[in-house]
């Protein structure tokens, strides 16, 4: 079950964010082939949208405010007009409520049984073994317990299948006895021995692995950093440095290859981004299809009192004109540039780490890409997110990444993975 906001205006969505707990995706426009059966859908819709959304077993809520006008207005002006949630089920004339009602259940039923099918652990190899080699092991342990009780374990079986009768069985009790007591502790040893090399691949610990740098991906995160911006002006789009000194202005030309060259003495990360890129969507093998940008939102500065004497803004909303600007390269032109749908405290790790498993389970759920074939890469941002990506990637597959701002050619992709421990 997910839930979507359908919102354009960012007071609106900043609301619903508060408002509605576990938001997966903000969009500004709704696609019905996303919609699924027990998704609930959030926004300002019209009636035909709604009533597609309830007859493909969905949930519509409908947010109003006092005054239309106000719906596009700053987050504190837009919670002064007394926004709501309604629920709304609208129900089409040309099917009967019962067969519907019937319909959507069956069909949520049916979604939810494929996505337990797919989302439950697959079954290895190696728990088979470890199940296998644990129940030697109990058996051999009260196989040999009984024998030394003076139990004769398998007479049945000599008498039915050999043909030896009680009296065989008591002549030549002491040494069926020490043979019994041979076979269950040599069979108990090996069991015990197996099954703990079974668990030396099984039992897992964390670790960080260093990954192949020149694997393609289908999937990158990014973070913007601050100091620049990007401004349209004479038809052309500009870079300009804002970060330590005055501010620098280089024209951006749409030819990548020489725009990372002008770029590259000012030392900022815009150029890592477009080499970032680059380097996944001009490989002989590359498959980037989707790239995401996460930007932060204005942080307060206080002094030592307390007191705040000025705000940060965030990077977010320079995001809108950087994917103006990627689309300028032709290199870049198979690939979906898309903003994560709201901007990030800077110093919250938990957003960062929730943020990035929200991603890779959309881009699983929508796009089919795989959680090998995401990339996070931890170059901009603060600390923070560097720590959030490690995070991420500790119970899942994905892989975070860094280029190495010394060394042109040094790219560096880890992913926290499980060793096996000596035990």
């Amino acid at each position: 079950m997910a839930k979507i906001a359908v919102m354009p205006y960012a007071g609106a969505r900043k609301w619903l964010y508060k408002q509605v707990s576990g938001i997966d995706e903000f969009v500004d426009e709704l696609k019905l082939d996303k919609v699924l059966p027990g998704d609930k859908i959030y926004g300002v819709l019209p009636v035909n949208l709604a009533a597609a959304i309830c007859e493909k077993g969905a949930e519509y809520f409908h947010l109003s405010v006092d005054k239309p006008e106000l719906l596009s207005a700053e987050y504190d002006v837009f919670r002064q007009a007394n926004p709501k949630l309604e629920a709304f089920f609208i129900n089409g004339a040309g099917e009967a409520v019962l067969s519907r009602l019937l319909k959507n259940a069956f069909t949520l039923s049916s979604n939810k049984v494929r996505r337990i099918a797919r989302e439950r652990p697959p079954l290895r190899l190696a728990d088979i073994k470890l199940a296998f080699y644990a129940l030697m092991t109990a058996s051999a342990i009260g196989m040999f317990a009984n024998a030394l009780g003076g139990a004769l374990l398998f007479e049945s079986h000599l008498i039915n299948w050999f043909g030896k009768d009680s009296s065989w069985l008591e002549q030549h009790f002491s040494l069926y006895w020490v043979i019994e007591l041979i076979l269950c502790f040599t069979l108990f040893l090996w069991a015990s021995w197996s099954l703990r090399l079974q668990a030396r691949q099984w039992v897992p610990l964390r670790d960080v692995k260093r990954r192949d740098a020149d694997q393609a991906y289908a999937g990158l995160v990014l973070t913007v950093s601050s100091g620049y911006r990007f401004e349209f002006k004479d038809e052309r789009w500009f870079f300009i440095k804002q970060k330590h000194g005055p501010e620098i202005e280089i024209e951006l030309t749409g030819n990548l290859n020489q725009d990372i060259e002008n770029l590259m003495p000012l030392k900022i990360q815009w150029e890592l981004i477009l080499r970032i890129i680059r380097a996944q969507a001009c490989r002989p093998n590359a498959k980037l299809k989707r790239v995401m940008f996460l930007g932060s939102q204005d942080c307060s500065i206080k002094n030592f009192d307390g007191v705040v004497e000025r705000v940060a803004p965030g990077t977010y909303p320079h995001i809108k004109n950087a994917l103006k600007v990627l689309a300028m390269y032709a290199e870049f032109k198979q690939i979906e540039f898309e903003p994560y749908p709201v901007p990030i405290p800077p110093n919250d790790i938990e957003a960062y780490y929730n943020a990035y498993l929200k991603i890779a389970k959309n881009w699983q759920q929508f796009y089919s890409l795989s959680e090998e074939d995401i990339l996070i890469d931890i170059t901009g941002g603060k600390t923070l997110n560097s720590v959030a990506a490690a995070l991420a990637t500790l119970h899942n597959k994905m892989q975070f990444h860094y280029i190495d701002t010394n060394n042109l050619n040094d790219v560096l992709v880890y992913a926290m993975e499980y060793r096996q421990q000596n035990i």
